[in-house]
């Protein structure tokens, strides 16, 4: 079953360019929705939205969050 969605993320870092650099290839248009991410000084706001299954909205924002995660890791481990 498929739901009108829109579901927005804002992930606050203090380098927003190396989250949305990572996350801007999750940007796409899907076969019923797209995901687009913006960037400000302070952080990247992703927002999902389209008429998706539960499944697939919870995989893409899985998707996002992970992809932060390790993106953070990354620049964390360089600093070191």
């Amino acid at each position: 079953m498929k739901f009108l969605v829109k579901s927005t993320i804002r992930l606050m870092y203090n380098n927003p360019s190396v989250l949305y650099h990572a996350i801007n290839p999750e940007n796409s248009t899907m076969k019923e929705g797209k995901v687009v991410s913006s960037m400000d000084d302070n952080g990247v706001t992703t927002v999902i939205s389209g008429r998706l299954t539960i499944g697939t909205l919870m995989n893409t924002i899985d998707d996002i969050l992970k992809t932060a995660i390790l993106a953070q890791s990354v620049e964390v481990s360089t600093l070191e």
